[in-house]
């Protein structure tokens, strides 16, 4: 990919997923990038090939990234899984509600496509990263693997959909962190250290 599809490409991600795809505007994005839109349109012929290649983009970051860390024999277990749900947060923090919801309504096949890819990667690589720890000894060997996987899975939805988080109420918003990459850091220190004191 060239340097100026490139800018183009990292300018759109920021823009659909602050402002969702059908809030963006051409004009808005010449202007933003200081460009013609001519030049816009002879990387891209319309805005829904440039969501198709935020998408593509974005699958091709989070497999890169998580795998990175899954393959780094230097990492602990905990430190692999706290490397991922922190990189899951700077990778999709940015990510609002109304992105996602627009997107639902644009261009279903397109969301379908990303939440399958979200599923089959969280349960694939979670499922990986846990067979390592109860081999390496991190993890209870009796742990019922599957509910963990779930768990997991359940984690990293709820923390990339604000909607969950403003379901909290107001007096417990406080204690949440601003960024997501430093929510999804508290929810695995939760979720390894648990809430009951040792005995």
């Amino acid at each position: 990919m060239d340097e100026i599809k490139k800018r183009i490409l990292n300018k759109v991600r920021d823009l659909f997923f602050r402002k969702g795809f059908g809030k963006v505007t051409m004009d808005e994005l010449a202007a933003e990038l200081g460009m013609s839109k001519k030049t816009l349109y002879n990387h891209f012929s319309n805005k829904q090939e440039m969501l198709t290649e935020v998408i593509r983009d974005l699958k091709n970051d989070l497999t890169i990234g998580a795998d990175r860390i899954m393959l780094d024999d230097t990492l602990s277990f905990t430190d692999k899984l706290s490397g991922i749900m922190s990189f899951l947060g700077q990778t999709l923090g940015n990510m609002e509600l109304d992105f996602l919801v627009d997107l639902k309504k644009s261009n279903p096949s397109l969301s379908k496509e990303l939440e399958n890819y979200k599923t089959e990667a969280v349960f694939n690589r979670f499922s990986n990263l846990l067979e390592e720890g109860i081999r390496k000894g991190y993890v209870r060997a009796d742990i019922n693997k599957s509910m963990a996987v779930m768990l997991y899975a359940s984690v990293v939805e709820m923390a990339a959909n604000p909607e969950y988080i403003n379901k909290i109420p107001d007096h417990l918003k406080g204690d949440i962190p601003y960024h997501s990459a430093e929510i999804y850091k508290g929810l695995v220190e939760v979720m390894l250290n648990g809430i009951l004191k040792e005995e």
